[in-house]
């Protein structure tokens, strides 16, 4: 995750093919985990900025999700609560009643300069809940899910991953990392046993 898509808008709106092959790997069903620039490239289009309002064709696996560049930094670190139908990080395998009352979470952070300006009509799920660490915050839906990907804003802290006794507040050991979650879901879920990590990587 991470990196600046916008600033090679034009360059990855001209990738044709590349556009259509992540997308078409998405529309099979495989294991996608996409974060911050990850987002902005799955999403129908982004614009970069007040010059230039042109939107950039981007990969369109969420049609309608347009995202604008801004001036305006959001940034803080969180509390995540994955939700049950996330396809990436599974809550839990219920078995029994007690496996219902168990909540998996982990600790993520935003940094980004950019928005989301319009979802279109799409219906798309939460599969995150998002708590900022900062007074006051409360806890809102985030993220979005398409078959068995899942973006979002978060980029997340992987070696973090931990289930709490909704009924007591405890913290439970999983005994897995987010990234052991990732593995196992494109072993299980990607056509032919591989999995894609959309990511824009800077040194910043």
């Amino acid at each position: 995750g991470g990196g600046y898509p916008e600033l090679y808008a034009d360059q990855l709106e001209r990738n044709v093919s590349m556009r259509t092959d992540i997308k078409s790997f998405c529309d099979s069903g495989a294991a996608v985990f996409a974060e911050c620039g990850g987002l902005m490239y799955l999403a129908e289009s982004i614009i970069t900025g007040k010059e230039n309002l042109e939107p950039f064709e981007m990969c369109g696996v969420f049609p309608g999700l347009v995202i604008r560049m801004t001036p305006k930094c959001t940034m803080y670190y969180a509390s995540i609560e994955i939700s049950e139908d996330n396809p990436i990080f599974r809550n839990q395998d219920v078995t029994s009643s007690s496996d219902r009352e168990r909540v998996k979470t982990c600790r993520g952070q935003e940094f980004h300069f950019s928005e989301v300006v319009s979802e279109g009509e799409a219906d798309y799920d939460a599969p995150i809940i998002i708590t900022p660490e900062r007074p006051g915050a409360k806890p809102i839906g985030g993220g979005y899910r398409y078959r068995n990907t899942f973006a979002s804003y978060i980029h997340f802290f992987f070696g973090s991953n931990r289930t709490v006794e909704s009924s007591s507040n405890s913290i439970v050991d999983s005994g897995k990392s987010l990234a052991d979650d990732f593995v196992e879901a494109a072993i299980r879920k990607s056509p032919h046993r591989s999995a894609r990590a959309v990511s824009f990587v800077s040194a910043a």
